[in-house]
């Protein structure tokens, strides 16, 4: 059966069975600016390894990403009939003040939002079946879950919305679902690689626990001229960066209440919380060891 069933099978896939695979990132601050307190970042785009991710500047269609695609770190699929599990995740950031949370996420894909677009906005095209962008992935797969970013270009500037929400199919299939409303910084510059909302995503509504695709987004006011994205993604998992230069590691196996799986061409990338002024041109350093059983 795949999966691991006790301690020993992970130590005997890392040691004998050449089933382990060491993933080293290093990410650099580069939105050209401290990274405000309080505010969540998206590491896609930043300079480093993985190199940082293509964004198209139009158009309102998905885009899948795949584990191959800019931006995500470069791994082997697991072998047919094995599931693959992240086993433990370490971090240190070379700025000075540099406390927050990293969070190491499967990035599926996103929905590009077009600038000065009415409200709603309908999204065009058809989201994939999560069953044919990764391996393993049930279609009705908890977890999955929205943020707004803003990764086309330089500072973003609302001209006048306060809020946003969107209507969605959720994982198990019912359709015409509404998301909370999450409040937008409106005429407040958002640097790249932003969220607009200070929450990790959108909620959805009660009951829900993922998405299977979204079909409008609704401002409470129009947008600016600059597109944005509407990314999901689904939490693999998360490490807290203490202090300057401190390696922090964190064994997903014990640390946690369940042992984290990676689908086959996962799309793997980097969220993060930011609890102070993480000065431009810090630099994040991890680590990310998986095995396959």
């Amino acid at each position: 059966m795949a999966g691991f069933n006790s301690y020993d099978q992970i130590i005997n896939a890392l040691t004998t069975n050449g089933a382990g695979q060491d993933l080293q990132f290093s990410k650099q601050n580069g939105i050209g600016a401290a990274a405000v307190a309080g505010n969540y970042y998206d590491m896609w785009k930043y300079v480093g390894n993985p190199e940082p991710g293509t964004a198209p500047g139009t158009g309102a269609y998905w885009t899948t990403l795949q584990a191959t695609d800019a931006g995500g770190l470069a791994y082997s699929n697991a072998a047919a009939g094995k599931y693959m599990h992240a086993i433990s995740l370490g971090l240190n950031c070379t700025a000075a003040t540099s406390m927050g949370n990293l969070f190491l996420v499967d990035r599926l894909g996103f929905y590009t939002i077009s600038g000065g677009a009415s409200s709603p906005f309908n999204i065009l095209g058809t989201t994939p079946a999560w069953s044919t962008i990764r391996g393993g992935m049930a279609d009705s797969e908890p977890g999955v879950l929205a943020c707004f970013v803003n990764n086309i270009g330089s500072a973003t500037t609302a001209t006048s919305p306060s809020s946003v929400f969107f209507t969605y199919t959720n994982s198990t299939g019912v359709g015409s679902r509404q998301s909370g409303t999450a409040t937008l910084s409106g005429g407040t510059a958002i640097p790249n690689s932003r969220f607009l909302h200070t929450s990790l995503f959108i909620p959805l509504a009660t009951g829900d626990v993922g998405i299977k695709s979204i079909q409008s987004v609704s401002f409470g006011g129009t947008w600016c001229t600059t597109n944005i994205q509407l990314v999901l993604f689904k939490i693999i998992a998360s490490i807290p960066s203490m202090t300057q230069y401190a390696w922090t590691e964190r064994d997903l196996v014990l640390h946690t209440p369940r042992l984290p799986r990676i689908f086959n061409d996962a799309h793997l990338s980097m969220l993060y919380h930011s609890a102070s002024a993480v000065a431009s041109g810090g630099v994040f350093n991890g680590q990310v060891f998986i095995a396959s059983n």
